[in-house]
């Protein structure tokens, strides 16, 4: 009888007058059976099951779980509480409060907010006279 080292526990058997070496495990004989191409692919899954519970698993690793499968944050679920009928009942808040298309609010940004704004909108207020809309006025 054949006898077989190996860390697979492989059992010999004799089957018909053939010898058959058939795995203990049956998860290790259906891996055992498949082909090259579907070994690797159990083999990466594996891998990239397993990063949930161990650290780093080096540079291609890295590369192959962030360019092909993503962070595992990007496969969370969220939920968000949202509601899109605020924007119609802000509106007419932030027209009152920064004027229609922000005017008001983009004014208030330019004078700054170190407590010289006042000396500012007078500076210019005093260069802006003349100017119509950015241009200048043409007088006939």
């Amino acid at each position: 009888m054949f006898h077989c080292m190996s860390p697979l526990f492989l059992q010999i058997r004799h089957h018909k007058d053939t010898l058959c070496c058939s795995l203990i495990s049956e998860s290790v004989t259906h891996f055992h059976c498949m082909t090259l191409f579907g070994g690797i692919t159990l083999l990466l899954c594996a891998l990239f099951y397993r990063q949930v519970l161990c650290g780093d698993v080096g540079p291609i690793g890295g590369f192959i779980r962030t360019n092909l499968i993503g962070h595992p944050v990007i496969h969370e679920e969220q939920s968000w509480i949202f509601d899109p009928d605020v924007a119609v009942r802000r509106s007419k808040q932030f027209i009152e409060l920064n004027g229609d298309k922000g005017e008001k609010l983009i004014e208030r940004l330019g004078l700054g907010i170190d407590g010289y704004d006042e000396e500012r909108l007078k500076m210019q207020r005093a260069r802006d006279e003349g100017h119509l809309g950015g241009l200048n006025a043409f007088s006939p």
